[in-house]
């Protein structure tokens, strides 16, 4: 059994063509644990809500993106965000 956060390092990373998640966690932090597989030429989809204008804000400063919004059919705050590429810019002060 392997963490998300751990999977980046592990010798035994898979290779995706998709990467998906919904109430994980903020999109840069989202996109840390997702680097590798979007690294590696896969998709992400994440379902975000009310706050992804802000949770973009954020995420570009760390992450060069191209994003497509799609409206989210569970929740009409949300939207699915489609991410063909993230390229990091910048690595956060945590």
């Amino acid at each position: 059994q392997v963490r998300l956060e751990d999977l980046p390092g592990h010798p035994a990373l898979p290779r995706v063509g998709v990467v998906t998640a919904r109430a994980l966690a903020p999109l840069p932090l989202l996109l840390d644990y997702a680097e590798p597989f979007l690294e590696a030429g896969a998709v992400g989809l994440f379902h975000k809500g009310q706050d992804v204008d802000n949770e973009l804000t954020e995420a570009t400063k760390y992450w060069k993106l191209q994003v497509k919004k799609h409206p989210s059919i569970t929740d009409s705050r949300g939207v699915i965000l489609e991410v063909r590429e993230a390229s990091r810019v910048q690595r956060p002060d945590r």
